[in-house]
């Protein structure tokens, strides 16, 4: 999820992995590839210099619940309007689940297979790329949504919960998607993470990108 006036980019990226590896110097000892995911392509991405960008959310069904994920970058404010959606469900309990805590890249490529390097023989791990991670997103989306929820939104309010996706296991985010739970990718791009579309079977859509200035 991005700061309103942010734009993500490699030197973004750059900037959160250092403060990662600065605060945990085993990271250091850890090789990274990008994690591959059969048969997932990477989606187009359409510059649109000079425009106003207004997120589009798709909606995954599985398990009978709703996940959703925008094809563009994103804040907090977004998130009202998969909640709208979910608010007008009749009869529905569910719980809701709101991925946070990290950026995301135009063509979904949020993953990476961690090998150890003192350890080779270890099976490699796939988690969420470190330098995605950005912790200030979480403390936004908690404070947001438990604690100055509009009241709009307040009947949802027992039934949300955080989860911060900081270098999360992707069998773990493989199990929140496939759960029967609503969840909603509060990060940038959500729609076209290779995981996403790899465990859901989703074809990609077209991810729309204000290009930095020059």
């Amino acid at each position: 999820m991005n700061k309103k006036g942010g734009t993500p980019g490699i030197l973004t990226d750059n900037v959160n992995a250092f403060r990662l590896f600065k605060r945990n110097t085993t990271q250091s000892h850890n090789k990274y590839e990008n994690a591959v995911f059969d048969g997932i392509v990477d989606p187009c991405v359409d510059s649109l210099r000079g425009k106003r960008i207004n997120p589009k959310w798709f909606i995954a069904h599985c398990n009978n619940a709703l996940k959703f994920g925008a094809d563009s970058q994103i804040n907090s404010a977004h998130v009202d309007t998969p909640l709208k959606e979910i608010k007008k469900l009749r009869g529905d309990n569910r719980d809701i689940i709101i991925l946070s805590g990290g950026h995301g890249n135009e063509i979904g490529n949020n993953w990476v297979k961690v090998t150890d390097m003192i350890n080779p023989s270890t099976i490699p791990r796939i988690i969420r790329a470190p330098w995605h991670y950005d912790p200030d997103f979480w403390v936004e989306d908690v404070e947001r949504f438990m604690g100055r929820l509009g009241d709009e939104f307040q009947p949802l309010r027992p039934r949300i919960t955080i989860v911060d996706i900081a270098e999360m296991n992707v069998f773990r985010f493989r199990d929140i998607i496939r759960s029967n739970s609503h969840v909603i990718l509060g990060f940038c791009f959500g729609r076209n993470d290779r995981a996403f579309r790899y465990y859901l079977n989703l074809s990609p859509v077209v991810s729309k990108v204000n290009p930095p200035r020059v």
